[in-house]
């Protein structure tokens, strides 16, 4: 009788993706999930499930702590296995400035270990960085990451030296998020520069203000690949001579932002197959975020329904709560009821 310990690799790999698939947010303390144990755990069975169920725990590294890169450089499995996804979280990757002299820093060496990396996740944010220290730029131009398609970065880099070296990315991005805590045009230039053929999404949040020219000075020389863009109200200027756009989603704190949107939104609409409202509250200084949302559901009414907002297809309002949390902010129930009558996904936790 043919048992489980019978079935080809291929078939048991095949069952075990079921098992890595239900990912989920939740993580304990050293980042892990709960299927990441279970596969950890499967690894253990018998001989003939350790491969399958290695390659997928290899499939995707989350790093939390800066201990774990030594210890992963040093693993007989490193290489071994493809990884498609680093993401590294708090201040993994960032060093000391006397430690930019080292020959290769840990995360360049990262990298080029594993090879093949096509979705790279950076975000400090949430973690005090001494202003001492910093990420290194020697892992951007890596050979090993030609394959990276997706960035997602929010982290501080070292100061430039006396002499900065020439930063050459090998990669060419599809998607590319650029995090608050860039603060380097150079290194903002050199990744745009790299990918302007290619890039495909753009998402910016949060944009510092010295990368302002480098963002301007992207989106007037791209080509027609760039389909998707996310930015705040006060970064839609930028967009406005982009006439390839299908998908724009624009940050919304205020009335104020949604004037700024609507200035601009004009030359734009012709193009766009989606457009969407992303609830922020993050880019509103001096002011107190209950009372930013207690606003916003009556600030939508005003506007929906009108000329300018016509071809609006979703509002975000994740990061606020559940339906029944927007209902009971002022205007909250006649706002879901207009995006019901109107067909417009209103998006919640």
């Amino acid at each position: 009788m043919a048992t489980i310990n019978h079935l080809p690799p291929e078939l048991l790999h095949f069952i075990l993706q079921y098992i890595h698939a239900d990912q989920t947010d939740e993580r304990d303390e050293a980042g892990h999930t709960a299927v990441l144990h279970a596969l950890a755990s499967t690894s253990l069975v018998a001989r003939r499930w350790q491969r399958p169920a290695q390659s997928l725990l290899w499939s995707s590294l989350v790093l939390n702590q800066r201990k774990h890169i030594p210890k992963l450089l040093a693993s007989e499995s490193i290489g071994r296995y493809r990884t498609k996804e680093l993401v590294l979280l708090r201040s993994t990757a960032c060093i000391k400035v006397a430690s930019a002299r080292r020959r290769r820093s840990p995360l360049a060496c990262l990298v080029d270990a594993l090879e093949g990396v096509e979705k790279l996740i950076v975000n400090t944010q949430g973690d005090e960085v001494p202003e001492a220290k910093g990420l290194p730029v020697d892992w951007l131009s890596s050979s090993k990451l030609h394959g990276l398609k997706t960035l997602l970065f929010n982290a501080e880099f070292l100061p430039d030296g006396v002499r900065p070296r020439p930063i050459v990315p090998e990669f060419h991005l599809t998607t590319f998020y650029l995090g608050w805590a860039i603060r380097s045009s150079r290194v903002a230039d050199a990744i745009l520069d790299a990918s302007t053929s290619t890039l495909q999404e753009l998402i910016i949040k949060e944009m510092h203000e010295d990368l302002t020219p480098s963002l301007s000075n992207f989106l007037s020389h791209t080509n027609s690949n760039l389909k998707s863009l996310t930015v705040n109200a006060d970064q839609m200027s930028h967009a406005a001579t982009l006439t390839s756009l299908a998908h724009l989603s624009i940050l919304i704190g205020n009335v104020e932002d949604i004037k700024q949107a609507e200035r601009h939104i004009g030359s734009l609409s012709s193009t766009i197959e989606e457009l969407g409202l992303i609830l922020s509250v993050d880019h509103v200084w001096d002011v107190d975020e209950q009372d930013v949302r207690k606003e916003q559901p009556g600030m939508l009414l005003d506007r929906m329904g009108t000329k300018a907002w016509e071809g609006l297809k979703f509002i975000d309002f994740t990061g606020v709560g559940s339906l029944e949390d927007i209902a009971a902010l002022p205007q909250g129930a006649l706002l879901i009821k207009r995006c019901e009558d109107l067909g417009i996904e209103l998006m919640h936790d």
